[in-house]
């Protein structure tokens, strides 16, 4: 079992519910209204690792402090947003809350940015772990891999073999995304040529 504590920073809703603590994203279940925490909140938690993904047990979670502004029995609402002229921002003010918050532009999108990189790490695993499973298969119906008649054997070479080569497939791709494998520009390939010319006398 894993245990981690740190302060809520984000709470995000959408296919389902995640919370960004102390610069760590957890999966936190589908439902918003069934956390038992807020943003601001220090909690204590256990949670699964699978792959990339951490996922929170919400049976488990004890918050330790709580801000005065922050009511355990209200749960996360969504938040309205109303323009305070312009644009350079937007007010947000939860429901039920005391003081509305100033969001900036520059703000907002420096926080879509993150979310962006994430959900973009995300895909790029999704996409490796099909890759994967699909590599695996095809190593197993060509005979390449073996998998003997022992049905636990069976699951865990499959499954450490998937896990491998979706590290492998995931690493491949973000160098690639970082241009490892991009052509070279004619210029380089020309100088290589240069360099590699041998003098015959």
């Amino acid at each position: 079992m894993n245990t981690a504590e740190g302060v809520v920073e984000t709470i995000r809703a959408g296919r389902g519910v995640s919370a960004s603590i102390s610069g760590a994203w957890y999966g936190a279940g589908f439902d918003v209204n069934k956390l038992p925490f807020k943003e601001g909140n220090t909690i204590k938690f256990v949670y699964t690792e699978k792959g990339i993904y951490k996922n929170m047990d919400l049976k488990t979670v004890e918050v330790i402090d709580a801000s005065e502004n922050t009511n355990m029995k209200e749960q996360v609402a969504p938040r309205k947003a109303t323009a305070t002229g312009g644009t350079a921002g937007a007010t947000i003010t939860k429901s039920g809350g005391p003081e509305p918050v100033f969001v900036s532009r520059d703000g907002y999108w420096s926080k879509k940015e993150e979310e962006d990189k994430l959900r973009s790490k995300e895909i790029r695993y999704e996409a490796c772990l099909q890759r994967a499973i699909a590599m695996v298969d095809l190593l197993i119906t060509s005979g390449a891999i073996s998998l003997g008649a022992n049905a636990k054997k069976k699951s865990e070479i499959v499954e450490k073999a998937v896990e491998a080569f979706t590290r492998k497939f995931y690493g491949e791709a973000t160098a690639a995304r970082d241009g490892a494998f991009d052509a070279p520009s004619l210029d380089n390939l020309n100088k290589d040529l240069e360099e590699e010319d041998t003098n015959y006398e």
